[in-house]
């Protein structure tokens, strides 16, 4: 018995639109795309557009703290030394929350290699933080290296660290 001719149409449409799905959900849900939506929601969770109170502010220190990894260490010369505890993350998301009535925080130049042999990712950026002082916007951008690790299908931040600092220079928090 013969096939249809419309029959055999159909079925390659399918098998293509199948492909075209499989292909995106599988960029959708790859390493570097899960590690730039957590990089967003950190850009995200640092950023102010106005007061808050005291409680607020130390909530969303500990909002933070969730992005990193158990034994975390931030090397964030010249400006805090070295941070590995959740308290001291908090302290100084804290102060620089507290600096000014707005925080903007913009990652960029963002480059991305995954191990998956062992679930880790190495990240390269430019950052830049703008803060209103009351007396004028301070502003530093920074280049800076941070290291991810995949635990329990989340991406958390091992390390991180200021590379160099290319705009401002003053400290603003």
């Amino acid at each position: 018995m013969p096939v249809p001719r419309g029959l055999w149409r159909r079925v390659a449409v399918l098998a293509v639109l199948a492909a075209v799905l499989a292909t995106l959900w599988a960029q959708w849900h790859s390493p570097q795309r899960r590690i730039l939506r957590r990089l967003a929601a950190l850009e995200e969770a640092l950023e102010k557009d106005g007061p808050e109170d005291q409680l607020a502010t130390l909530g969303r220190g500990r909002e933070i703290t969730r992005f990193f990894a158990p034994g975390f260490l931030i090397l964030a010369a010249p400006y805090e030394g070295r941070i590995s505890s959740p308290q001291e993350l908090v302290g100084a998301v804290h102060r620089l929350r507290s600096a000014g009535t707005t925080v903007a925080v913009d990652f960029r130049d963002v480059e991305i290699e995954v191990r998956r042999a062992n679930d880790t990712a190495d990240m390269g950026l430019e950052a830049t933080v703008a803060i209103d002082l009351g007396d004028g916007e301070g502003r530093e951008s920074y280049r800076g290296r941070l290291q991810w690790v995949e635990e329990e299908g989340q991406w958390l931040i091992q390390q991180v660290e200021i590379l160099e600092v290319l705009e401002g220079g003053r400290r603003l928090f």
